[in-house]
């Protein structure tokens, strides 16, 4: 138990002199130079609406609802003859 305690003490004090600045210098030398292309993190899709008011992303189906459907339309009341 005593070996283990000492073998661990000994792992802590060299993990304790390990910095960012260290590790990034004695690694920086296998790195790879960063893209000159812009890094696109997302799609934009304008994906049509079917009759059920549903789109479809990439195979999942979402409710469309557009800004405007939250407005009601004035109802229409059965024509008198």
């Amino acid at each position: 138990m005593d070996e283990l305690n000492t073998r661990l003490a000994a792992f802590e004090a060299k993990e304790n002199e390990r910095t960012i600045a260290r590790d990034f210098a004695r690694e920086s030398g296998h790195l790879l130079p960063l893209p000159n292309d812009p890094l696109v993190t997302g799609i934009t899709p304008t994906p049509p609406v079917d009759r059920y008011g549903m789109v479809t992303v990439k195979m999942c189906r979402y409710s469309a609802r557009s800004s405007s459907s939250t407005a009601r339309s004035p109802s229409r009341s059965p024509a008198t003859t």
